[in-house]
Order: structure tokens, then sequence, then C-alpha cells
């Protein structure tokens, strides 16, 4: 199993919002198939759907946070797919 190798460390989270997206991002990158990364990436969809819903963060910041899982689960796939 490859390790995490994206991070949302760049996006300049807050800070209580952080570790939990962090550890959304490393539940893709860490799936042991192509069923349990899809879910992990809806999972994470969900959970910054409610971040913008909410207001939490800029409307930049939230669209960083959909593109990186996005990013990490077509990594995952293709990982996985080989």
């Amino acid at each position: 199993m490859s390790r995490p190798t994206l991070s949302v460390a760049p996006l300049r989270l807050p800070d209580f919002l952080e570790q939990k997206c962090q550890a959304l991002l490393e539940g893709i990158q860490r799936a042991d198939s192509m069923n349990v990364a899809l879910l992990a990436e809806q999972r994470a969809a969900g959970f910054t759907e409610a971040l913008e819903w909410l207001q939490v963060m800029p409307p930049a910041q939230t669209e960083d946070l959909f593109v990186l899982y996005e990013r990490a689960l077509t990594g995952r796939i293709a990982e996985l797919g080989s």
C-alpha cells in the first residue's frame, strides 16, 4: 500500500479543520479498493459541502479542498488499477 503523498497543509486551513480534512484525504489515499476509495472521497466531499453550506471558510478554500480530494481519488484509482 502506498503512503499518502498529498496534503491539505498548502491550503492553510483553519487549525480546527486541518486535522480532520487531512484524515479524510488520507482515507482516500489509503483505500484498499476502488469502492473504498469512492466511499472515502464521497465522505470527504460531504464534509466539505457542509463546510461550504456553513460558510466556515472562503469559497476558494472550499473549492481547493474539492479539487484536492478529487486528485487523491484519481491517483488512488490509478494505483489500484495497475
